[in-house]
């Protein structure tokens, strides 16, 4: 499930300056907290018929509270700003925009704009976590490339840089942590707050062969496995000596979505 979801009554006004930092800290995926991911070349990608489509265009109830309750907090969150109650005295009118455009961005609803991850994580090659997760889906043209968002705003977190005839896909973990507990390998000698891997297995299948243009439906499905990594664990169970533990993921999702603008262009 998201890290947060909150009933329409429990939404608070948000004032603009936390707008902007918020819209940046999604938009950008807070990269700068990010172990650089490998660099492998990109993978072909196929067009044909996506699979569990049938199982995936059917909601969930935790998917239907998600698409109407998700809406409805924007709403209240754009009414503030257009009245003017949402914005910090004397904020300057391109900040004021931004919030806005972003606002009516996100408003777009949940049901079109969706994945629904299967996840299955393993410590030193033993699974030790499964289960499905149904998260928000962000679509971005950035230049000629789209960038694709699936996961947990502050924890796991599946991108797809789609190309024209080709894709890479990356594994990230760890996003909001505030301690130094993770390795891309095993002789690095720097520890880092998170984790961003190339999947060493990616195969992409598309409904239709994107557009490039905004408004673009893309839906597809993404099966992955990531490269190992390694994290210091057990301070969360007491331990006064944690471990240093070889992990991956692996598992595949459908997911949907309509191409928005780079948040950086909206208002060029």
């Amino acid at each position: 499930m998201l890290a947060v979801i909150l009933k329409p009554t429990e939404i608070k006004k948000q004032t603009t300056m936390k707008r902007v930092k918020t819209i940046i800290i999604l938009g950008l995926g807070l990269l700068s907290l990010f172990t650089q991911a490998q660099k492998l070349p990109p993978t072909p990608y196929k067009v044909g018929i996506v699979p569990y489509t049938s199982i995936f265009n059917k909601l969930t109830p935790e998917e239907v509270y998600l698409d109407t309750s998700l809406y409805n907090s924007h709403k209240l969150i754009m009414d503030a700003l257009l009245d003017g109650t949402g914005l910090v005295k004397g904020v300057s009118e391109k900040e004021k925009q931004l919030s806005i455009e972003q606002e009516k961005n996100d408003m777009m609803r949940y049901r079109d704009n969706r994945s629904r991850i299967y996840l299955r994580s393993f410590r030193n090659n033993v699974k030790v976590q499964e289960g499905m997760l149904p998260t928000m889906c962000d679509c971005s043209l950035i230049g000629n490339t789209i960038k694709i968002r699936m996961g947990l705003i502050f924890g796991d977190i599946i991108d797809i840089d789609l190309y024209k005839e080709t894709f890479k896909s990356n594994y990230s973990e760890g996003l909001g942590n505030e301690q130094m507990l993770y390795k891309t390998s095993i002789t690095d000698t720097a520890f880092h707050q998170s984790i961003k891997v190339r999947n060493i297995k990616e195969i992409l299948i598309l409904k239709a062969r994107p557009t490039f243009r905004i408004g673009d439906k893309i839906e597809g499905f993404l099966e992955f496995k990531s490269k190992d990594f390694y994290k210091l664990e057990g301070w969360e169970i007491g331990l006064q000596e944690p471990r240093l533990n070889k992990l991956f993921s692996q598992g595949g999702m459908n997911f949907k979505c309509d191409l928005k603008k780079n948040l950086l262009d909206r208002l060029n």
